[in-house]
């Protein structure tokens, strides 16, 4: 599953979030690398909660 980082900072609710360490996260994300780093896991964790509450 691929996320824009429009979509994500949205979804994760981190607007004011850096668009490169935005970027950085997705990327692991989208490798499920996502526990390489606390900080990409945690928007990580955050963002597929929000995506499984609204579909």
């Amino acid at each position: 599953m691929i996320y824009s980082v429009p979509v994500f900072k949205h979804y994760a609710q981190i607007d004011k979030m850096n668009d490169q360490v935005v970027k950085v996260a997705l990327f692991l994300l989208n490798k499920r690398f996502v526990k390489v780093g606390h900080i990409y896991y945690s928007i990580a964790e955050c963002v597929k909660s929000k995506i499984n509450e609204e579909y």
